[in-house]
């Protein structure tokens, strides 16, 4: 392994937990309250290896988040084989769109899925899962900004769709999830994560809101889980 990448990677987490803390603290929040999922799609097998590895051996949780079902699959498979111990210390989360012919692999090797943006897909997760009688913790992603080219329920879907996956036995609907726009207008993604967060607590949920470009935002608005990847793998 390349120790120049893993060094830079270092430095670069670091930086980001020293800006966690001081935003945290700006918007008066605790950061125990925040988990922070980092994103690893770029990173090949070896590298995230090397990356969950450092994580494990300087105790902080591997909550790590794929956006690709088979990508995934390839590195989670690389670890379970290099370095099997360390494999169950990984909390594994799709937060990519799931394909329906994925989604037996990604029960497989996925604790949660981010991504359910539709009552059909919610169902198949359902009739899947009833084959093992396993339950499995979802987050419902709803298209707060009203972008055509994202994915998720609008929030006047939401009620409606939310009721009837409650029903589904094998669904435990944990959160909700959106996506700010991107944008350097900073009223605007506010406005934004503040609908889905007034949106999940109406039910009692928790929200997973905020990447590296706009995780700062997302605090304040009271994200209880920020997605990291190009603030510290770039």
């Amino acid at each position: 392994m390349d120790n120049i990448w893993l060094s830079q990677i270092i430095r670069n987490l670091e930086l980001f937990e020293r800006d966690f803390v001081i935003a945290c603290q700006k918007a008066g929040r605790k950061k125990e309250d925040v988990q922070i999922l980092y994103a690893t799609k770029y990173l090949q097998p070896h590298e995230f290896l090397e990356f969950v590895n450092f994580l494990h051996d300087t105790k902080r949780p591997i909550i790590i988040g794929e956006n690709r079902i088979q990508d995934g699959k390839k590195k989670l498979d690389f670890v379970k084989n290099q370095k099997p111990i360390l494999f169950k210390y990984i909390t594994p989360i799709s937060i990519g769109t799931l394909q329906t012919n994925k989604i037996n692999t990604a029960l497989t090797y996925f604790s949660e899925i981010h991504s359910v943006d539709s009552l059909d897909l919610a169902v198949d997760l359902n009739n899947r899962l009833a084959r093992s009688g396993k339950t499995l913790a979802v987050y419902i992603e709803v298209n707060a900004s009203g972008e055509q080219a994202k994915h998720g329920l609008t929030p006047s879907e939401f009620p409606r769709v939310y009721t009837t996956i409650q029903q589904l036995k094998y669904i435990h609907v944990k959160g909700l999830m959106t996506m700010a726009p991107l944008t350097e207008n900073v009223k605007t993604i506010h406005n934004v994560f503040r609908k889905a967060r007034t949106l999940a607590n109406t039910y009692g949920l928790l929200t997973s809101m905020g990447m590296s470009h706009d995780w700062k935002i997302a605090l304040e608005e009271g994200s209880v889980m920020i997605r990291i990847g190009s603030a510290i793998f770039s």
